[in-house]
Parts: C-alpha cells; sequence; structure tokens
C-alpha cells in the first residue's frame, strides 16, 4: 500500500534528519480512528458472522495513497455467530 502502515506515520524513528521524518498531522489521525472504530463495530455487530480482529495495532492499519484508511492482518481473527 502505497503509504505503508499507520505506525510509521505517528511513530517516526528517532535517528535521521526531521525533515525526513513526517507526522499525521491530527485531522488524518483522528480520521484513522473514527474509520477503524466503524469498520470494527461494522465486523462486530453488522456481519452476518461476526468477525472478530484480535490484532488491531498501528502496523495492521495501512494508508494508501490518499490517506484512506484500510484495516488489514486478519491472521488471528475468528468468526462467531
Amino acid at each position: 500500500v502505497a503509504n505503508g502502515s499507520l505506525d510509521k506515520w505517528i511513530f517516526p524513528s528517532a535517528g535521521g534528519d526531521r525533515e525526513d521524518q513526517q507526522c499525521l498531522p491530527w485531522a488524518l489521525r483522528y480520521r484513522a480512528a473514527v474509520v477503524v472504530a466503524k469498520a470494527l463495530s461494522y465486523l462486530h455487530h453488522d456481519c452476518r458472522d461476526r468477525v472478530l480482529h484480535f490484532d488491531v495495532k498501528p502496523e495492521n492499519i495501512l494508508l494508501d495513497e490518499i490517506f484512506q484508511v484500510l484495516v488489514a492482518d486478519f491472521g488471528l481473527s475468528k468468526l462467531t455467530w
């Protein structure tokens, strides 16, 4: 995915020049949090077979080229009825 995972944008590395490090603006961080919350709510409550992710973390939230949020890595997820 074009812009990688969310952790890269909210936890810039401590080393290197400051101009090489970019932080996601607070408005985009907030939008990402809302999108993830809505996605998890859908998976938990609105799917015919509920899906529990079990591994939500910044590394598993991806950002595309226009910073649209994608929830990824369903390797630990469970289906419930």
